[in-house]
C-alpha cells in the first residue's frame, strides 16, 4: 500500500468518524428535544387540569353564594312583609282603641250634656 492510498484512508476515516461523531449528537439533541417537548406537554396538561379544577370550584362557589343570597333576599323580604304586617295590625289596634275613646267621650258627653240640661231645667 502507497502513502498515498495510506493518507486516503486516514482521512477517510478521520471524516467518518466525524460524521458518525455528529450523527450521534444529533441524535441525543433531538432525544433531549423529545424529551423538553414531552415534559412541555405534560406540565402543560397538568396546568390545563388543574385550571378546569379551579373554575369547577369558582362555579360551585358562586352557585353556593347565588343561592345563599337568594334565601337571605327572600327572608328579608318576608321580615320585611311580616314587619309591614305587624305595623299595619297594630295601627288598626291603634284606630280602634281610638275610635273606642270617641266614642265613650261622646257618651260621657252625651250624658254631661243631659246632666246640664236637667240641672238648668231644674234650675228655672
Amino acid at each position: 500500500m502507497s502513502i498515498e492510498n495510506q493518507n486516503q484512508d486516514q482521512e477517510q476515516s478521520f471524516f467518518d468518524k466525524a460524521k458518525n461523531k455528529f450523527n450521534e449528537l444529533k441524535d441525543k439533541a433531538e432525544d433531549a428535544w423529545e424529551d423538553v417537548k414531552d415534559k412541555a406537554e405534560d406540565t402543560w396538561e397538568n396546568v390545563k387540569d388543574k385550571a378546569e379544577e379551579l373554575k369547577d370550584k369558582a362555579d360551585d362557589k358562586f352557585d353556593e353564594l347565588k343561592t345563599k343570597g337568594a334565601f337571605a333576599a327572600g327572608e328579608a323580604k318576608g321580615n320585611v312583609e311580616a314587619a309591614g304586617e305587624n305595623l299595619k295590625d297594630k295601627a288598626s289596634d291603634l284606630a280602634d282603641k281610638a275610635a273606642d275613646k270617641v266614642d265613650d267621650l261622646k257618651t260621657q258627653a252625651a250624658f254631661k250634656a243631659g246632666e246640664i240640661k236637667g240641672n238648668l231645667e231644674a234650675n228655672k
